[in-house]
């Protein structure tokens, strides 16, 4: 903005750090989740949950109940 002869102030200045980190942040975030380690991760966290609403539903849907009457 020099080159123009325009003068901005410290807010423009740390709007624009602000702005970068963000960015940074949603770059490496996006970079871990292509990872294999990022990969294995996803996975288990989905493991985790089925695993968890398996045990909430209890041995009533399980196999060896039985529903005759």
């Amino acid at each position: 903005m020099s080159a123009l002869g325009l003068l901005l102030g410290t807010a423009a200045h740390a709007y624009a750090d602000k702005e970068n980190a963000e960015r940074v942040i949603i770059s490496d975030a996006r970079a871990h989740e292509n990872t294999r380690e990022g990969k294995m991760a996803r996975r288990q966290y989905q493991m985790d949950l089925l695993k968890a609403a398996n045990t909430a539903e209890g041995p009533s849907y399980s196999l060896g109940i039985d529903d005759t009457m």
